[in-house]
């Protein structure tokens, strides 16, 4: 099997997983998150997971990004525990979380566009 399909094949495994694993978890502070896109090393040793908000414009996100990222923070060994227990991955990752705001520029760049349109 090639690297470049094992790579792929364990990124969207990942995603798969911890996507499902946020909506099975019953914290508030993750109630409105999406895992947006996750990007694995070579080495499939580091998870780069890129997350963002559902629907919240830019000032409500940059108000709670700070305690979901805590809320991430403190999840890390949980999450590395559950892969370990239900993925059949040879390393499990370290998971890295990084916030996505392309969701909440995209939002701002349609009303700014809207705006636009009707003067």
């Amino acid at each position: 099997m090639s690297s470049g399909f094992r790579k792929e094949r364990v990124r969207e495994m990942l995603q798969g997983f911890i996507s499902d694993l946020f909506l099975r978890m019953r914290d508030p502070r993750l109630s409105g998150i999406q895992v947006s896109a996750v990007e694995v090393t070579g080495d499939l040793r580091h998870a780069n997971v890129f997350w963002s908000f559902l629907v919240l414009d830019g000032v409500e996100a940059e108000k709670l990004k700070p305690e979901v990222e805590q809320a991430l923070q403190g999840l890390k060994g949980f999450i590395r525990k559950r892969i370990a227990e239900e993925l059949d991955l040879r390393y499990v990752p370290d998971i890295h979380f990084d916030y996505d705001n392309s969701a909440v520029t995209g939002a701002y760049m349609d009303r700014l566009l809207d705006k636009v349109a009707k003067s």
